[in-house]
C-alpha cells in the first residue's frame, strides 16, 4: 500500500480502481468529454472570449439544471465536475442520496479532505495522472 493510500484511509476515504481492461467503468468521464466535446467545442465560436462565455454558460447548465432532471430519471451515478465546494454540498443535499456522486475537476492532495467533507461518495483527483511529481533515479552498477 502506498502512502498515499494508507492517508486516504485514515481520512476515511475507500480507494477504487476500474477493473484491467473494462474503461467501460470509466464511462461517466468519457460521457462527459463526449458531451463537451459535441455541445462546445465541435463548432467554436468566432472568438477566445465568445468561446469562453460559451463553456461558461453549458457548464452552469450542466453543473446546475442537469443533474435536477438526473435526478427525475433515477440515474445511479451524477458527476459533479469543476464545483465549488458550496455547490458540492448543495448537490449532496438536493440529492438526498438518491444516487452516488462523484467529484470530479480542479481537485488536488490539497483540496481533497474539504472536498470529502461536503459528504461526496466518490473523489477523482486526474492530479496524481496528469501532474504527478516526479524524481530523477540514477542506478550504479559496482564491480567486485
Amino acid at each position: 500500500m502506498t502512502r498515499l493510500s494508507a492517508w486516504w484511509m485514515k481520512l476515511g476515504i475507500g480507494v477504487e480502481f476500474i477493473t484491467p481492461g473494462r474503461p467501460c467503468e470509466n464511462g461517466a468521464h468519457e460521457q462527459l468529454h463526449r458531451i463537451y466535446k459535441a455541445e462546445v467545442a465541435a463548432n467554436p465560436e468566432g472568438t477566445r472570449a465568445a468561446q469562453q462565455q460559451r463553456g461558461a454558460r453549458w457548464l452552469a447548465y450542466y453543473n446546475g439544471q442537469r443533474p435536477h432532471e438526473a435526478l427525475g430519471m433515477k440515474v445511479e451515478r451524477i458527476l459533479l465536475d469543476n464545483m465549488t465546494t458550496a455547490m458540492m454540498r448543495e448537490a449532496v443535499e438536493l440529492n438526498a442520496g438518491v444516487a452516488k456522486l462523484e467529484a470530479s475537476g480542479n481537485v488536488t492532495l490539497a483540496s481533497v479532505r474539504e472536498i470529502a467533507e461536503t459528504g461526496v461518495d466518490y473523489i477523482s483527483i486526474g492530479a496524481l495522472t496528469h501532474s504527478p511529481e516526479t524524481f530523477d533515479v540514477s542506478l550504479k552498477w559496482l564491480r567486485d
